[in-house]
């Protein structure tokens, strides 16, 4: 017998959430609407251009959780794969005048290719040393970027301007809530098969893990490959919201924020980093408004008393 719902009351909770975030999700644009006809002081555009953001910030977010919360593994080198996928859409579309959407789709492939080379590096430690490591790698991607003045345009990066098809904002936010949509169940499907209890089972005991037949380093490099090729996504679209790309996109200080989003919204969840993502554009927004020099230290206070109040983030509220 094929169940309508699931078991537990907990799994209800969480699938109710999931349907709420679609719901809200496809509601922003004409919600923003409504609320400009009801105030004339709101902005449409700036909450559709929140909307959007936070769709982009979800999508980085949740392919780093691919690594710290399915596989234990902690990296700091997650933003310059994010920034090579920028850098991939501005470059291709500036600098060699092809279409953005044959740039983002670019974006991914040459991620991959930065986070296959990187990952063999990066695999050369574990723990500790293996975030060191990828600590390196993202500072050294950022000296390239900001110092190779005639391909990235160095300190001042670069900026473009989308074609007329993409430059509604509406458009461009339905747009990248199917691209990061389909990004999304690719993760899932990635996640509910073997391959993803492998990873379980590597984030719970390497040495037991190695000791049942599973290639630790082949998963663990796979992995990281793949939250690379996610990451170029993210990356990509962002540059088509934004409409620049800019070094410190992969600055190490940069790392901090899918790690934020993540514990946030919970990295014991497929889409708790997507509800914080959500939640981080919210409280940036508003923080930023009433206390824009002390904004990290209220965001740092916020997560520490989630962390310690919900260790497994937001999302794990309804168990």
């Amino acid at each position: 017998m094929i169940r309508l719902l699931p078991r537990s009351r907990a799994a209800r909770a969480r699938w109710g959430v999931v349907l709420a975030l679609l719901l809200f999700a496809a509601l922003i644009p004409p919600l923003a609407g409504l609320n400009e006809n009801l105030n004339p002081d709101a902005s449409s555009r700036f909450q559709i251009f929140l909307g959007t953001s936070a769709l982009v910030l979800a999508l980085w977010a949740v392919s780093y959780n691919l690594m710290l919360g399915y596989t234990g593994m902690v990296s700091f080198a997650h933003a310059a794969y994010y920034g090579v996928g920028a850098y991939t859409v501005a470059v291709m579309f500036k600098n060699y005048h092809l279409p953005i959407l044959v740039g983002l789709a670019a974006a991914p492939f040459a991620a991959a290719v930065v986070g296959l080379i990187t990952g063999l590096v990066a695999q050369r430690a574990v723990r500790l040393y293996f975030s060191l490591l990828t600590l390196a790698i993202s500072q050294l991607l950022f000296s390239i970027v900001f110092s190779w003045y005639d391909f990235t345009g160095g300190d001042n990066g670069i900026s473009i301007t989308l074609p007329d098809q993409l430059n509604d904002y509406t458009t461009l936010y339905y747009f990248t809530a199917a691209v990061v949509g389909i990004c999304l169940l690719l993760m899932f499907i990635l996640v509910r098969s073997p391959f993803g209890a492998a990873l379980l089972s590597i984030r719970e005991n390497r040495q037991r893990a190695a000791a049942i037949g599973i290639n630790v380093r082949a998963y663990e490099l796979a992995v990281y490959t793949i939250s690379a090729v996610f990451a170029g996504v993210a990356g990509g679209l962002f540059v088509m919201y934004q409409q620049q790309a800019y070094p410190e996109m992969l600055y190490w200080t940069a790392n901090a924020q899918p790690v934020v989003v993540a514990l946030l919204g919970g990295t014991t969840t497929f889409l708790g980093p997507a509800i914080g993502a959500f939640i981080y554009v919210v409280l940036d927004n508003s923080i930023s408004k009433q206390f824009p020099y002390q904004f990290d230290i209220i965001l740092g206070a916020i997560v520490l008393g989630v962390v310690l109040a919900v260790p497994g983030g937001i999302s794990d509220v309804p168990s």
